[in-house]
């Protein structure tokens, strides 16, 4: 300790000196510094890196001399510094490295301007409440829940609500929040937003003190529910670049031109206040700390007004033949063609701007399936470039302002029966603007090539209240449970093939296998099969899935998948997966490789591959992280999807036995 204390008293002897010079830099600790003001300036001026978000001084320096400045970040081609997925910069990873490149282009812009860098689905919900909690860390106490409060997104309907614990002890605090606990309950159906965890960490903490108001478990399941919306972490740090400094809420609503009514608005004030409140029971006091929660309440909804009209793109100002075109351009050219940015920047658009349509169906369809049995699902989805651009490519007569699916929402019922319920409900509602233009029943006539059944309504989008997205074309989807659980299988093992299972294309084993068990699935639902197998009775349409089944030895694959993906999850620093399916043991191995032991895992791959050309009953699939972890992302239920279409088949095959 002595040691390391001469060490600092050298080189602040040194700075009072001016034999040496500080290099200032920004980080979480400047804001109670006296000296922040002054530094700040110094840092502006010098366009430091630590003005980047997160980027603090430890790792400014190990970025090499030519990086001194955001505006050099900027700059900097990230392939010199990224090379093979890794980067050149110890301590950084390459994804952490693009955000910083990312940050540090947005901040170099005239304009500064924050965007999405992944699609972000907030909740459809008539009522909204924004919502902060104040605590006193030095007693350990909540002192304060606050609630705006307002309808249909209409500012004018704003009201706050505060419950507010006026003595520093136990009842007070449990009183507080037993009523907040209870005006949540009552606001059952209301979107939630919060900022940061601290208010479920707090709730937490309440719920284990006094677990008669409510239990830990029911805060827990009141977090988890869609409807709560924890801004920082689930939308404005991990799927945003902001050109900020900091992502506070304070910095953020200031920067989207939001002021508080205090001259010093802050989280340690507003302690502060409650101490003085506590011994002297000023009135004003207590109204200053009412103010300031009520303004970091309403900044709450600011920034979720500004994510709302960001989420919600709006339609490209260019003509339609202008959108086409670009659609058109994506599909014949290659990446680094001259132009492809500027078309692929437009298609992107068009995409996004169906994203207010898609949203408005699905708070509808939610609406429609409260009346509805057997727990039904609904869901929401823009559908992906390179979805968009490959089915361009696969319909050369297709345009991209015509597409019919870049905006869709399903609906997943317990029975055929329910199915026919719910599309009669859209089909004679007279209280539906929207015109239908397309309507195909794949239920009563299932798709030939590979067997596929659900309903089918498009969608041009209409409305009085935003009338700037009308023609937008929306696809709603119906079908059953059983349906839904054989087209997720289809679309994992088409993921996990390389193959387009979905669109019809791949190996024809592969597209026979599912049409059967299509079929086999209809007989059970009591709706037409396949035509292809429409001449098999039931009992013959076991034997062929049975023997399909055999030849692909399709279970035995899908479970090895499954022991693929959870390892893929599991295995630290893994990015190749060699998994060996041994048909004659019944067995999965899975090997794991390193992203830079690419040639070693194709080389074990090649030997597995030559053991089974002799002969062995094995069967290689080499699959990268990346396509795990697309197949999560894309189909989250994945393995509950996989071992329930498994075991229906298994089911058809035992029968058999």
């Amino acid at each position: 300790m002595w040691t390391e204390y001469e060490v600092v008293l050298v080189s602040v002897e040194d700075v009072v000196d001016q034999h040496a010079a500080t290099r200032p830099g920004l980080i979480g600790k400047c804001k109670e510094c006296h000296w922040r003001s002054h530094c700040r300036r110094e840092i502006v001026a010098a366009n430091d890196l630590t003005l980047i978000f997160d980027l603090g001084l430890g790792k400014r320096e190990k970025f090499p001399p030519g990086i001194a400045t955001v505006a050099d970040l900027a700059d900097a081609d990230l392939s010199d510094l990224i090379d093979g997925g890794k980067s050149a910069i110890p301590g950084i990873g390459a994804k952490m490295l693009q955000t910083y490149h990312a940050r540090a282009v947005v901040q170099k812009k005239e304009k500064p301007e924050p965007y999405f860098t992944e699609d972000v689905r907030l909740p459809a919900s008539e009522l909204e409440l924004f919502f902060d909690v104040e605590t006193d860390p030095f007693r350990g106490l909540c002192y304060m829940h606050g609630f705006v409060e307002r309808a249909g997104r209409d500012s004018g309907t704003e009201r706050y609500e505060a419950f507010f614990a006026d003595e520093a002890v136990e009842e007070a605090e449990r009183d507080a929040f037993a009523r907040a606990w209870a005006y949540v309950q009552e606001h059952h159906d209301a979107a939630v937003y919060y900022f940061g965890h601290h208010e479920r960490t707090t709730w937490r903490q309440l719920a284990r003190r006094y677990p008669e108001v409510a239990t830990e478990e029911d805060v827990m399941a009141l977090f988890e529910d869609d409807r709560f919306v924890n801004l920082y972490d689930d939308v404005v740090r991990s799927r945003m670049i902001w050109p900020t400094y900091s992502l506070s809420l304070k910095t953020l609503a200031s920067f989207l031109g939001f002021s508080w009514r205090d001259t010093d608005p802050s989280g340690a004030g507003s302690i502060q206040w409650f101490h003085q409140w506590v011994e002297t029971g000023d009135a004003t006091i207590r109204q200053r700390i009412l103010d300031y929660n009520e303004d970091d309440c309403r900044a709450t909804r600011v920034l979720v007004d500004e994510l709302v009209g960001m989420a919600f793109a709006s339609v490209p100002g260019e003509s339609r033949s202008q959108i086409n075109r670009a659609g058109a351009f994506l599909v014949a050219e290659k990446r680094l063609s001259p132009g492809y940015d500027r078309a692929s920047d437009l298609a992107n658009r068009w995409r996004a701007c169906h994203a207010y349509p898609t949203n408005a169906f699905h708070a509808m369809l939610r609406a429609k399936l409260k009346s509805y049995s057997g727990n039904p699902i609904s869901s929401q989805r823009l559908k992906r470039m390179p979805s968009i651009i490959e089915k361009l490519a696969r319909y050369p007569a297709m345009k991209l302002t015509t597409m019919q699916d870049i905006g869709g929402v399903r609906a997943i019922l317990q029975t055929p029966a329910d199915v026919y319920h719910l599309v009669e409900e859209y089909r004679r509602s007279e209280c539906l603007e929207h015109e239908l233009l397309g309507y195909k029943d794949y239920i009563k006539a299932p798709r030939n090539e590979d067997g596929y059944r659900s309903v089918h309504l498009v969608y041009s989008y209409r409305s009085r209240r935003e009338p700037s997205y009308d023609n937008l074309r929306i696809e709603l989807q119906i079908r059953t449970q059983l349906q839904h659980i054989w087209a997720m299988a289809v679309e994992s093992m088409g993921t996990f093939l390389g193959q387009a299972l979905k669109s019809r294309q791949g190996d024809q084993e592969w597209l026979d296998f599912f049409a059967l068990v299509s079929c086999a699935f209809a007989h059970r639902e009591g709706t037409p099969p396949v035509p292809r197998f429409s001449s098999l009775v039931e009992r013959d349409i076991w034997k062929a899935v049975a023997e399909a089944e055999r030849q692909l030895n399709a279970l035995h694959m899908m479970r090895g998948l499954s022991v693929a993906a959870y390892s893929a999850n599991t295995a630290p620093g893994a990015y190749y997966h060699l998994i060996i399916l041994n048909s004659l043991e019944q067995s999965v191995d899975v090997k794991a490789f390193e992203l830079a032991d690419l040639e070693a895992a194709v080389h074990a791959y090649g030997r597995v591959e030559k053991e089974a050309a002799e002969g062995a009953k094995l069967e290689p699939v080499l699959v990268a992280a990346g396509d795990v972890h697309r197949l999560r992302e894309a189909y989250p239920s994945f393995f509950l999807d996989i071992e329930a279409f498994s075991r229906i088949v298994s089911q058809i095959v035992l029968s058999l036995a």
